[in-house]
Formats: structure tokens, C-alpha cells, sequence
């Protein structure tokens, strides 16, 4: 992705906005809470380290982590899983920055794979532990 300087302030390039609103339109997400679009904005602030043009900042994590967070169920993560696969490429994501993102950013993706070419059908179930109080299942 290129940052373009207009008037001595730099702007997003017009791909970021495209794909984003492109995807409002077509948003591909079954039984999924986050939407694609929603799942970009999060990961906005983290455009010039994942296009290889800039550093990890503090707003980039805490997007990615807010993403993490919101993205707690199976569908949630495959929807995610299934956006960045299909917007990252287009959007000139350096995948392997974008492996090293959760380390930087301290998150736990629990065992998800960071590739543009896995199948986000593969992404595991939640594991429900059950609540116990005073020895009882609850």
C-alpha cells in the first residue's frame, strides 16, 4: 500500500477506501457478529506496518486487540479469517509482518494462523468449559 502526500499531510491510499466500502455492500458473514468492514476499521491504524512502509504503533494494537476481543466465537473468527484473506492481498499486506502482528502487539490468537492461503473452515471450535461451584457443573 502507498501513502499518498497531498499539502504536506499524508492520506490513505484510495484502495483502503474502496475495498472498505466495497465490502459494506457485499459483507460476508454467516451467523458472524463482526462484518468485514468492521473488522478493517479496527485494523486501520495498522496499514503503513502491515504494507511494510512503517512501525508498529500503540492505535494499531489496540485495534488489533479490540479486533481479538470482539471476535470471541468460531463464526466471528472464520468471518475475520475469511475477510483478511480476501481484502489482504488487494490491499498490499505484507503477510509476514502481518504473522509477527500478534506477537508485537501481545495478543493470543488461539492457534490461528496468519496465511492468506488457509481455509477458515479450518478454524477450531471454542472449547466451552464448563462452570463449576461447589462442585457442581453449573
Amino acid at each position: 500500500m502507498v501513502m499518498k502526500k497531498t499539502m504536506g499531510g499524508s492520506v490513505f491510499a484510495v484502495e483502503w477506501v474502496m475495498v472498505i466500502l466495497a465490502l459494506i455492500a457485499s459483507s460476508v458473514t454467516v451467523n458472524a457478529t463482526i462484518t468485514c468492514p468492521d473488522a478493517i476499521l479496527k485494523i486501520l491504524p495498522c496499514e503503513p506496518y502491515l504494507s511494510g512502509i512503517g512501525d508498529v504503533s500503540v492505535p494499531c494494537c489496540q485495534g488489533a486487540q479490540n479486533l481479538n476481543q470482539m471476535a470471541n466465537s468460531t463464526a466471528d473468527r472464520r468471518a475475520v479469517c475469511a475477510c483478511f484473506k480476501q481484502v489482504g492481498p488487494s490491499l498490499g499486506v505484507n503477510v509476514d509482518r502481518a504473522k509477527k502482528l500478534p506477537d508485537l502487539c501481545k495478543i493470543d490468537l488461539r492457534g490461528i494462523t496468519i496465511d492468506f492461503t488457509i481455509d477458515c473452515n479450518t478454524i477450531p471450535k471454542e472449547i466451552v468449559v464448563p462452570l463449576c461451584r461447589g462442585g457442581t457443573i453449573v
